[in-house]
């Protein structure tokens, strides 16, 4: 293990990025696992909940990865940040948000052209049946590794979640 001292804050810095939901933290790579093996895809993060350091986005219910998060809910975001320099692995799992009225409210707040793309492949196109579409995953945190790439040498940095506390270990980059 690398001989170094976790700078005080650092846990607080990474976690308001990724919470932001804004920029390069807005799209991660979500990992997932398919019958055939790993699989990824960019997903657009929609809210963060600092409380229970949770992550929000959507997906169609017709989508292979929400039938992969359904059979296997441990999933990774990853994340970059060029301006920071910053790579960041979020582990947790998910867990589909099964709230009829939540849904129906982030379905209401969703422009026009967002939610045409829950009405693809759908028969008569009225907005209703493309609701039936649209669900929301939350992804509750456990493990952030992250690897600050540095001229001097790279650090990097393992939070693990228990319960509310988050404690951070030196790793090797």
């Amino acid at each position: 293990m690398q001989d170094r001292v976790i700078e005080p804050g650092e846990f607080e810095a990474v976690w308001g990025h990724i919470s932001s939901c804004a920029g390069t933290w807005r799209i991660p790579v979500l990992a997932s696992q398919s019958d055939s093996g790993a699989d990824a895809r960019m997903v657009v993060l929609r809210d963060a909940d600092s409380a229970a350091h949770s992550l929000r986005f959507y997906t169609d219910r017709r989508s292979h990865k929400h039938s992969q998060m359904e059979a296997e809910p441990d999933v990774c975001l990853v994340f970059w940040s060029p301006e920071e320099k910053l790579q960041v692995r979020a582990y947790g799992r998910t867990q589909e948000v099964r709230d009829r009225e939540l849904l129906d409210e982030l379905w209401k707040q969703m422009p026009p052209e967002q939610k045409a793309l829950y009405l693809l492949d759908v028969s008569d196109g009225h907005e209703e049946e493309g609701r039936e579409n649209f669900t929301a995953f939350d992804v509750e945190l456990s493990v952030l590794r992250c690897l600050w790439l540095r001229e001097g040498g790279n650090l990097a940095t393992r939070f693990d979640r228990h319960g509310d506390e988050w404690q951070a270990h030196a790793e090797r980059p």
